[in-house]
């Protein structure tokens, strides 16, 4: 005998509502199955963007202080150019050190700069997902570019260098710039009322403090059900 958790159940039943919908053709890529069937073949759509020079993509050259340097050879412009021209699918492979971390982090921010709006990235392990993410982050630095990145995932596998993109830390941000905002009106409006600031101040405090608390304490309260 074992429990599951809610939010381990909501996210297993998504993942089986994601298979049926691929297997059944109802996902974004009706014929998404097809082109993993060796027996069916499957062509490419063609994208209507021009391609990646050579020139754009050796911008993406690194020079590192250790000595790995990393440059597209011949076959990785080639595998560049098809991934942004051919749709639905690509494949990227190749062994460990070949350059597919600065592959993908040149990919993204090539993307971007061309007139994507969302990527979404994932990864087979958090590892992956962080190396990834910090080669983006570190391209869009170089180019003196700014870029909305969310980390999602547990807090305990994202690293320091990533804690002020993970999903904890902006939803505080915003918390605290709610916060102040909410702040700033009162106390203007405050003013018409003739109350000192002072008390105004504790109010607020007390307010988005201890009453929130308050608030959802007999919330809780009022949802739990009898055993």
């Amino acid at each position: 005998v074992f429990l599951i958790s809610n939010l381990a159940e909501s996210s297993l039943k998504k993942r089986r509502d994601a298979i049926e919908s691929i297997i059944n053709e109802r996902a974004t890529i009706p014929n998404l199955v097809n082109y993993f069937d060796t027996n069916i073949d499957c062509e490419p759509d063609d994208i209507i963007n021009p391609c990646p020079t050579d020139t754009e993509i050796d911008l993406y050259s690194e020079k590192n202080p250790d000595g790995a340097d990393f440059k597209f050879n011949h076959s990785q412009k080639k595998a560049f150019k098809n991934l942004y021209q051919l749709d639905p699918l690509g494949l990227l492979q190749g062994p460990p050190g070949t350059g597919k971390t600065a592959f993908i982090g040149a990919f993204i921010h090539y993307s971007i700069l061309k007139g994507s709006k969302k990527v979404l990235l994932v990864c087979q392990s958090h590892e992956a997902v962080n190396n990834a993410a910090e080669k983006v982050r570190g391209i869009f630095h170089k180019q003196n570019e700014s870029i909305s990145i969310i980390r999602l995932g547990d807090e305990e596998h994202i690293p320091e260098s990533l804690a002020d993109i993970s999903e904890d830390a902006l939803q505080q941000n915003y918390r605290e710039l709610f916060r102040a905002e909410i702040k700033q009106r009162i106390m203007l409006a405050s003013k018409s009322l003739f109350l000192p600031n002072e008390f105004i101040k504790v109010s607020l405090e007390f307010e988005l403090s201890f009453g929130r608390n308050i608030d959802t304490y007999k919330q809780t309260e009022k949802n739990r059900r009898p055993l």
